[in-house]
């Protein structure tokens, strides 16, 4: 499972380009099992949308660049 720190992360979209090539070999966000929202007073938050099957060493703990994101 995989969780985010919401306090570090800074929305860079690093994850959801790491997650799409992780899953599907390209960098698309629109593959991504991970989605950052910018809220309209540009608080930034972050929505897993889809359940993520990552079982080892994704790509989005990996490569975040704030280690906002762990797999527990």
């Amino acid at each position: 499972m995989i969780t985010v720190n919401l306090k570090k992360c800074v929305g860079c979209r690093t994850c959801e380009l790491a997650c799409s090539y992780y899953h599907k070999g390209c960098f698309n966000p629109k593959y991504s099992s991970i989605r950052v929202h910018f809220a309209d007073n540009y608080d930034i938050g972050m929505d897993i949308l889809n359940t993520c099957d990552c079982k080892r060493d994704p790509l989005c703990v990996k490569l975040c660049p704030t280690n906002a994101i762990k797999l527990i």
